[in-house]
């Protein structure tokens, strides 16, 4: 179980890594838990001073019925008052009104199952909802890893389908939106994918990295403003070499010779429309992405 803490954005709460949201008129507090519990908090004044006190109270309960991994990630859609839950466990997304916040209540749960083979990271924008959805690669007889790309399904509030978009690159983690709800950011993490064992030769194909397939790490940019035309742009790392991120700190694998397969994208969030940061977790670095463009422009540690 983990606890998270209310974002400030200009003056009001958001739903984001933080998993609160801030009611303005009831002042109540609404918190995911990892336990598949959906824990709201009531009650406590903006205080005027940082080192001021405040208590938070539970004020309600959600309980998605699956167990480990049923409520992972939220985000809220402040004009349907809906909280969107990744139900990791069973492949779908929970929708759920808080517009009474003492009484959470179930709207409607979306099967995911045909558009990948698990949810990532679910994000509500202005108009739209979006889900990151991960399918597993293939394999053929004689091992050799067959990569898939991920999916960004865009919902409306209601969850009905408005369409799926090609991300294009293989394994999205995390999603979020542009401060204005109208741009989706998708950490495509490309994680090396090894082959599987031939077991028509002695040796075992899996413990050979050479016949590994590393993919392009990226982060996907995804202007929704229409969203049935939408397509995605990939802000990549094909600019940098290895030797000068190295030497500024950041951390790069012994035999890497391509920063662009090397780097895994974990993390993103937008600071405004234009600009957004995205965390390098294995480099331990932070990659800085020029939104309008869909181009990163620095890479530091």
């Amino acid at each position: 179980m983990f606890t998270f803490l209310p974002q400030f954005v200009s003056g009001d709460f958001a739903l984001g890594l933080s998993s609160m949201v801030f009611d303005e008129g009831m002042k109540k507090l609404l918190a995911i838990t990892s336990s598949l519990a959906l824990t709201l908090g009531l009650g406590f004044s903006v205080p005027a001073q940082a080192a001021d006190e405040f208590t938070i109270t539970e004020l309600a309960l959600f309980d998605g019925g699956s167990g480990e991994g049923g409520a992972e990630i939220a985000s809220y859609h402040k004009a349907s008052e809906q909280v969107y839950i990744t139900n990791g466990a069973a492949n779908r997304i929970d929708i759920v009104s808080i517009s009474d916040p003492e009484n959470p209540t179930l709207v409607k749960s979306v099967d995911m199952s045909s558009y990948g083979d698990g949810i990532t990271s679910v994000a509500a924008g202005k108009y739209v909802i979006a889900v990151a959805t991960h399918t597993e690669p293939t394999f053929a007889a004689d091992g050799t890893p067959k990569l898939n790309p991920g999916k960004l399904v865009v919902m409306y509030p209601s969850g009905k389908l408005i369409r799926t978009i090609n991300l294009v690159g293989s394994q999205p983690d995390s999603v979020t939106f542009t401060p204005d709800g109208m741009t989706a950011l998708v950490a495509i993490e490309g994680e090396p994918i090894c082959a599987g064992d031939n077991p028509a030769t002695a040796a075992d194909e899996s413990t050979d990295y050479s016949l590994a397939k590393d993919p392009k790490g990226a982060i996907a940019v995804v202007d929704l403003t229409r969203p049935r035309t939408a397509v995605a742009k990939l802000a990549g790392f094909t600019g940098f070499d290895a030797a000068s991120l190295k030497r500024a700190g950041v951390v790069v694998s012994l035999t890497a010779t391509r920063p662009e397969v090397d780097i895994e994208p974990e993390y993103v969030s937008a600071i405004s429309n234009q600009v957004a940061y995205a965390s390098l977790q294995e480099s331990n670095a932070i990659a800085q992405i020029d939104i309008r463009n869909a181009r990163v422009t620095r890479i530091f540690s």
